[in-house]
């Protein structure tokens, strides 16, 4: 499966019209994690400022450190969450929804949540982070997954590191100013317009 490339994820995040996508594609992007690790993530997995505590495939937990990952993401969502305190709905159909995107980006590539990690990863790479700091934040059991990476990289990238993740983080940070609140079974709600105003002023 091919990752995108930069300019393919920026136009994926500026195809974004409501909250929902916004959070799913760039929380994927820059968090590399597996869809059934994304789904199993509750407001307690914030388990202190800039650290995500998640189960990793196997039932290992783990932690992360969300560095480029900007936290009023979580904010808005807990704000408008009613789903038992997942942050997202197990019935909803995320590759549906990421499917539409790519679409309305007028990306050729598959867009799936596996294909956002796999993006992460190379991206990652691409910005000089060695393998083995890949390796632990994608939670590959084997160095030589993360090895696969390195088939979608510039000969001399590691002479050339090139900021990736960061550039991604600004355009979230954009992006949330033209996004609504209106996702598919969901409307606007004044507790969201009043947290999503507080966060870009």
């Amino acid at each position: 499966m091919k990752p995108l490339t930069l300019q393919e994820t920026l136009q994926l995040l500026k195809a974004t019209t409501c909250y929902l996508d916004l959070f799913t594609t760039g929380f994927l992007v820059l968090t590399g994690l597996r869809i059934s690790e994304f789904l199993s993530l509750t407001s307690a997995s914030l388990y202190e400022p800039n650290r995500l505590v998640f189960e990793r495939k196997g039932g290992k937990q783990q932690g992360l450190d969300l560095q480029l990952v900007p936290l009023h993401l979580f904010s808005l969502w807990f704000a408008i969450s009613s789903h038992e305190g997942k942050l997202w709905p197990q019935r909803t159909n995320i590759n549906y929804r990421l499917r539409v995107l790519q679409q309305a980006a007028g990306i050729t590539k598959e867009v799936s949540p596996h294909a956002l990690r796999h993006t992460c990863g190379t991206f990652l790479l691409r910005e000089g982070e060695h393998p083995i700091k890949v390796q632990q934040v994608l939670g590959h059991s084997n160095l030589a997954t993360t090895g696969r990476y390195m088939a979608y990289l510039p000969e001399d990238y590691t002479r050339r590191p090139e900021p990736r993740m960061s550039v991604i983080g600004e355009v979230v940070l954009t992006q949330l100013e033209q996004v609504s609140i209106c996702c598919p079974g969901k409307s606007c709600t004044e507790e969201f317009l009043l947290v999503k105003e507080g966060v870009l002023s």
